[in-house]
C-alpha cells in the first residue's frame, strides 16, 4: 500500500481532519489535501514526523520500505530485499548495542554500591546509556508489525503470552516490590 493512502487511513483511524494533522505538522491544509490526493509528493522530513503524530507503526514500516531500507543498513543482509529480514537484522544490531550499554551501566552502578553520590559525568553517561538501552524499543515495534503482517501472528496474542510469563516467573520490579 502506498504511503499517502495509508497516511489517510491512519489519520481517519485517529479521528483527525486534514486540518488537524496539518496543524500538527506545521503545514497548510491544502498541502495535506494535495498529498493525500497524490497531486504532490510528501517531503521526506514530513513523512518521518507523521508516524509519531498518528502513532502508527505501519507508517514507520512503510517509510522503511519506501526508502529501500536506507534507514536500516546492515552489513550482513544489505543485498536481501526482504523487509522482514532487514528488520530482524536491525533489531539484532540495536540489541547488541543495547546490551553493551547495559553492561556499561551495570559497571557504573556497581562501582557506586557504597552509596556515594554519582558525579555529574556519571549522571550524564548514565543518561546517554539509558537512551541507548531504549533505542531498540521502536525497532521491536516495527518488527512485530512486520511479523504480524507478513506471517499473520497477531501482536495481541504475544502480549497475552508475555503477561502470563511475567506472572508465572514472578518477575519483580526495581526495589524488590512485587
Amino acid at each position: 500500500m502506498c504511503y499517502r493512502i495509508l497516511m489517510k487511513r491512519e489519520r481517519k483511524r485517529k479521528n483527525l481532519t486534514q486540518e488537524q494533522l496539518a496543524i500538527s505538522l506545521n503545514v497548510s491544509q491544502s498541502d495535506m489535501s494535495e498529498w493525500e490526493a497524490g497531486k504532490r509528493e510528501i517531503p521526506i522530513d514530513i513523512k518521518k514526523k507523521i508516524p509519531d503524530i498518528l502513532d502508527s507503526s505501519r507508517l514507520r514500516l512503510e517509510i522503511v520500505n519506501e526508502l529501500d531500507a536506507d534507514l536500516i543498513v546492515t552489513p550482513y543482509y544489505s543485498g536481501i530485499k526482504s523487509d522482514l529480514i532487514r528488520l530482524i537484522a536491525k533489531n539484532i544490531e540495536e540489541e547488541e548495542e543495547s546490551i553493551k550499554a547495559q553492561k556499561e551501566l551495570f559497571n557504573i552502578v556497581l562501582e557506586n554500591m557504597t552509596g556515594k553520590e554519582y558525579t555529574k559525568e556519571q549522571i550524564e553517561k548514565i543518561s546517554d546509556l539509558m537512551e541507548q538501552i531504549a533505542d531498540p524499543v521502536g525497532w521491536k515495534r516495527m518488527l512485530l508489525v512486520g511479523v504480524e503482517e507478513e506471517i499473520g501472528i497477531p501482536i495481541k496474542s504475544i502480549n497475552k503470552r508475555i503477561q502470563k510469563k511475567v506472572i508465572s516467573k514472578s518477575y519483580t520490579r526495581i526495589g524488590g516490590r512485587h
